[in-house]
């Protein structure tokens, strides 16, 4: 028996995944394991005296101010030295983006857009650029499986 006709053969998971996949489809499903396995990643703060690992799903947003860039976190605020267009090619494509020529936003942390505002789950208000105001908003909406209107 494969490992795939294992876990179908415990018929409490098959129910779940067949409501689940009835509810959301499959692509639902692939989203969902996407999601589950960008939260298990970890994004690495090196500065020149220290390295931390910090949980994906724990970043709210990244700054830069000169190039010092600050990273906020559920529990900490870590900075370090480099560019945001380089930190964008470590962070998941799917559930990070810029939203300001200065700031990237978790997708996960965004709780409501409001003219050209972002508002995150903890409240904090970040400035949204009309040059970047379509790709958040479709990155938004493709997140949550939504069609942003016309």
């Amino acid at each position: 028996m494969n490992w795939l006709q294992e876990l179908l053969s415990d018929k409490n998971l098959e129910a779940h995944l067949s409501a689940f996949i009835k509810c959301y489809g499959k692509p639902g499903l692939f989203q969902a394991l996407q999601s589950y396995t960008n939260m298990q990643q970890e994004y690495i703060c090196k500065t020149k005296n220290s390295m931390s690992k910090i949980p994906i799903g724990d970043i709210f947003y990244l700054e830069i101010n000169k190039h010092t860039i600050t990273i906020h976190t559920d529990s900490n605020i870590h900075q370090k030295y480099g560019s945001l267009n380089h930190e964008l090619k470590y962070l998941p494509h799917a559930e990070f983006v810029k939203c300001n020529k200065s700031c990237i936003v978790s997708i996960r942390k965004i709780k409501s857009i409001y003219d050209n505002d972002i508002i995150l789950t903890d409240n904090t208000k970040i400035h949204m650029s009309r040059t970047y105001a379509p790709q958040v908003i479709i990155a938004f909406s493709h997140f949550f499986g939504t069609k942003p209107r016309s």
